[in-house]
């Protein structure tokens, strides 16, 4: 069956913004995540970015000072929520904070900011059925 142009690439602008919930394979963990191309995320990185320019835009601010930009703005416009996650046998609520902290592991980071990047989530027939499951 071939696939109409709004199957392959007409996104639903609001989950973007508010977060589809995607599941990690093979859990029963659930996260909500915006769009990493949302608007309100890449005014986050600008802003906070911002008092840095001239040192970045030379090559002398720190990676890993880059690195802690990009975790805030994740933790704040990226990673809204989760369900069912747990450490060391209790159950994480969400918070800016909790998200902030968790994302220090770059593996986790890595996997929000490449999942976040996947339309497919943020398309009419996956949110349909993620509504279904989740």
């Amino acid at each position: 069956m071939t696939k109409t142009f709004d199957q392959m690439f007409v996104t639903d602008k609001k989950a973007e913004r508010e977060g589809s919930w995607v599941q990690v394979d093979g859990t029963e963990i659930w996260f909500l995540l915006a769009r990493s191309t949302n608007d309100e995320y890449i005014d986050c990185l600008e802003k906070l970015r911002r008092p840095h320019l001239n040192e970045i835009r030379k090559g002398e601010y720190p990676r890993d000072k880059q690195r802690e930009i990009i975790r805030k703005a994740v933790a704040r416009c990226i990673l809204l929520g989760w369900k069912n996650l747990v450490r060391d046998g209790k159950d994480i609520k969400y918070s800016y904070d909790e998200a902030y902290n968790l994302l220090e592991h770059e593996e986790f980071l890595d996997w929000v900011l490449y999942e976040s990047s996947e339309k497919s989530y943020y398309q009419k027939e996956y949110l349909e059925e993620s509504a279904k499951n989740s």
